[in-house]
């Protein structure tokens, strides 16, 4: 008997993040991989930020495989070596950009006609990952490419599925399985079928949401209404930010939701604003977009300087966190200081900051501490987070809990009189003396309004290090 052809064929297999062990299949002679979707692999995610959107492509050349880069802005490396070209062989780590998303380059001999049969292949007959788990159906995951992406189908793999569901049908030896296969086939069509319903009708109600909250967040902005109008406003903004989170609640719509990163972020600040004490706990979908985006810079452009920060907070973090509870403040707050100064001690600001927590001479005269020719108590560590949570609990005190501990935080960057005066400009003092409405409003200033999810973006990292690759 003949043995079937063969062809030399490679994978790709993730190594980094939330998508580690993920095979890529490389189909066709030419692969492409980027940000933009029509890659043939398209980069999402925390560390997408560093990839170009047609950053690099593997060319089949005869039996053997070349990486190109095509002038990305971050460059590509090959077993931490960066290259324009390189000839790949198994086992290679491929990189895009500096800390940015990784890949091993595997080779296997397999049958042409299995190429173009399946997406899901049994993991004995592959190498498995390195560093992957082996799942329970002892089965490796393939990405499809981006034009029929698994998540944005009905369950993902269904076509895989019932192949597999069919072909039992087909072969096995008694009536009852093949029975048994068959009614499990439909069946689970008809899941799928509701499924697909139900999230085609989640997706149209989260669609007309958005576009509710961006009506109103745009007629904040433009300003003009009196006071009663502003108030029906910001009780229509939060009725609609309220049905957002259920619908994102829903597990049917977190199952089709790209973007897992922002839905763990945006959930890490509802319990932040819940254990600030804040009146609601769904940050308006701006604020929480920015939270996104500084996580994000800390794990790409900023990854450097947060590692080591973090690593310096070892080790003397649990006595900061202590001295914020001897206030009577949310221990959490001690974070503050990675966004601060990332724990340097000598850092130094142009405005004459110093210190772990970038006190003024002005400021820690006023909280106590000694500045002068002979002693800067601003760089003793225990001293200057006494003084900073001092003077971030007096700030609280003066622009109340709640949502206004974010206040406090803006008045920690830019001063507390800058606070009231965008303060003092609001029309409605109930209604609109609150950091959203301030922050909806562009009242604040813009380095302040970029200040407070920065803060928040540490505070998250902070608390899961892990999570974000720390």
């Amino acid at each position: 008997m003949q043995a079937p052809a063969q062809r030399r064929q490679a994978w790709l297999v993730r190594s980094d993040g939330l998508h580690s062990g993920l095979r890529t299949l490389l189909r066709g002679d030419v692969t492409r991989i980027g940000r933009d979707p029509h890659n043939d692999v398209a980069v999402r995610g925390a560390n997408a930020a560093v990839v170009s959107a047609r950053h690099v492509e593997i060319r089949r050349e005869g039996e053997g495989f070349r990486l190109y880069d095509l002038a990305s802005t971050n460059g590509a490396w090959v077993d931490g070596r960066r290259v324009e070209t390189a000839e790949l062989s198994d086992g290679m780590r491929i990189t895009l950009g500096e800390g940015g998303p990784e890949w091993t380059f595997e080779l296997e001999w397999l049958p042409e006609a299995q190429l173009a049969e399946t997406v899901e292949v049994a993991a004995g007959s592959l190498r498995r990952a390195r560093g992957a788990s082996l799942p329970a159906l002892e089965r490796t995951r393939v990405e499809k490419p981006p034009t029929a992406p698994p998540d944005r189908r009905l369950g993902g793999g269904t076509a895989a599925i019932l192949r597999r569901a069919v072909t039992l049908a087909r072969h096995s030896a008694g009536r009852r399985w093949r029975r048994l296969a068959w009614a499990l086939a439909l069946a689970l069509t008809g899941v799928l079928a509701w499924a697909g319903l139900t999230i085609a009708s989640l997706r149209r109600q989260k669609g007309d949401v958005d576009r509710q909250l961006a009506a109103i967040e745009s007629r904040l902005h433009a300003g003009g209404q009196d006071a009663r109008e502003i108030r029906d406003l910001l009780e229509r903004l939060e009725r609609y930010q309220t049905i957002a989170h259920n619908l994102e609640e829903r597990v049917l719509y977190q199952l089709t939701e790209p973007d897992r990163e922002q839905l763990f972020i945006e959930s890490e600040l509802r319990r932040l604003l819940l254990e600030f004490g804040a009146e609601r706990s769904v940050a308006p979908p701006e604020f929480a977009a920015r939270v996104g985006h500084y996580v994000d810079l800390y794990q790409t452009a900023d990854r450097q300087t947060m590692r080591q920060a973090l690593d310096r907070a070892r080790g003397r973090f649990e006595r900061m966190q202590s001295q914020f509870e001897e206030a009577n403040l949310p221990p959490d707050l001690a974070y503050v200081v990675l966004a601060e100064s990332a724990l340097v001690n000598h850092r130094e600001s142009g405005a004459g900051a110093v210190g772990l927590w970038q006190l003024t001479p002005v400021t820690a005269r006023e909280l106590g501490l000694r500045v002068n020719a002979e002693i800067d108590e601003r760089l003793d560590p225990d001293r200057s987070t006494e003084a900073a949570a001092r003077y971030l609990r007096s700030l609280i005190l003066e622009f109340g809990s709640g949502s206004s501990v974010l206040l406090a935080l803006a008045a920690y960057n830019s001063g507390p009189t800058r606070v009231k005066r965008a303060v003092l400009r609001v029309e409605d003092p109930i209604a609109q003396r609150n950091f959203w409405y301030l922050y909806a409003s562009e009242t604040l200033p813009s380095e302040t309004r970029e200040y407070v999810p920065k803060i928040l973006a540490a505070i998250v990292i902070g608390r899961n290090p892990e999570r974000f690759g720390f």
